[in-house]
């Protein structure tokens, strides 16, 4: 995750991150290579002086060869 771009509104209580996203993997049979990158915006909260993570929407942008992701 790069590129974080941090908005707080102290009298609200909100805060928003824009960010961006690269996944990186290597297998046996593949070198390593980026195989989905995008960005997320997360928004947050906070209650009685601590802030709470509330929601995360990812816009994907790039897709290469997923075809060895998360076999689990």
């Amino acid at each position: 995750t790069t590129n974080l771009i941090l908005e707080v509104d102290d009298e609200s209580g909100t805060a928003t991150c824009r960010s961006r996203f690269t996944v990186l993997q290597a297998t046996e049979a593949l070198a390593l290579q980026p195989i989905i990158a995008g960005r997320s915006h997360d928004t947050f909260h906070r209650i009685d002086g601590s802030w709470w993570f509330e929601s995360r929407t990812m816009h994907v942008d790039l897709v290469g060869d997923l075809s060895h992701h998360l076999l689990i």
